[in-house]
């Protein structure tokens, strides 16, 4: 069991890694979206994420969304990817990650 520590506005956070879904950067601050619970901002960078989640349970398909590979799904389109996660969410994917993950 993989626990991470986020520091939030209210101290810190307890979570479990199977719990998040994926995180998605957006400037100096990240949002996360978990399986049984609202998402959470805070003020980390995603490379911080990256990081500190499980490297072996988590892949960065674009330079702003970092997956959980338990909820992956599918990869759809030939030219403009996206990756379709369990939940039904659809995900940008950049062409290089495209092409790195197809190969694992």
């Amino acid at each position: 069991m993989s626990v991470l520590i986020i520091p939030c506005d209210r101290g810190s956070s307890l979570v479990e890694a199977k719990n998040i879904i994926r995180v998605e950067g957006m400037s100096n601050y990240s949002k996360i979206y978990f399986v049984n619970r609202h998402p959470m901002t805070v003020a980390k960078v995603l490379r911080w994420f990256q990081d500190n989640l499980p490297q072996q349970m988590f892949t960065r398909v674009h330079r702003s969304h970092l997956v959980n590979r338990l909820f992956m799904l599918e990869i759809n389109g030939a030219k403009s990817s996206t990756l379709l996660l369990k939940n039904g969410e659809s995900i940008a994917m950049s062409r290089r990650k495209k092409l790195l993950r197809l190969s694992e």
